[in-house]
């Protein structure tokens, strides 16, 4: 990013740490923030499925899964896991499960920690 104006201010990183998924809305909007051993990372809270908030969802790994349709997506990455969208129908052996559409990435966001006073920036949708 050329300048400070392309950056918004978070607030603390030590407090938005403290919490592993979280919602947080810059310019109206709606990102999911996570954090996870020290490590921020920043998507659309919006699943590009069928809308779930994936700030509400839950953490596997380095993956946020929708609360929706337990899709998966990478924290920081935004790329969908292959075999996180299966419904319970399709568990039970639906011939749909061979069929997964495909999606482009979840938006993802630049985060970085400003020193001295170690606050939590966000960049523009990258």
């Amino acid at each position: 990013m050329s300048g400070n104006e392309d950056w918004f201010d978070l607030g603390s990183a030590v407090e938005l740490s403290r919490t592993q998924v979280q919602r947080v809305v810059v310019r109206n909007i709606p990102i999911a923030l996570s954090c996870v051993n020290g490590v921020f990372g920043a998507v659309s809270n919006i699943c590009n499925h069928a809308g779930g908030p994936l700030s509400e969802g839950s953490l596997d790994g380095a993956f946020l899964v929708c609360p929706w349709h337990h899709w998966k997506f990478d924290r920081r990455s935004g790329h969908r896991n292959g075999d996180g969208n299966t419904s319970r129908r399709e568990e039970a052996g639906s011939a749909r499960s061979a069929r997964k559409p495909r999606l482009q990435p979840q938006a993802t966001f630049s985060t970085r920690r400003r020193m001295p006073r170690r606050r939590l920036r966000l960049t523009a949708i990258s």
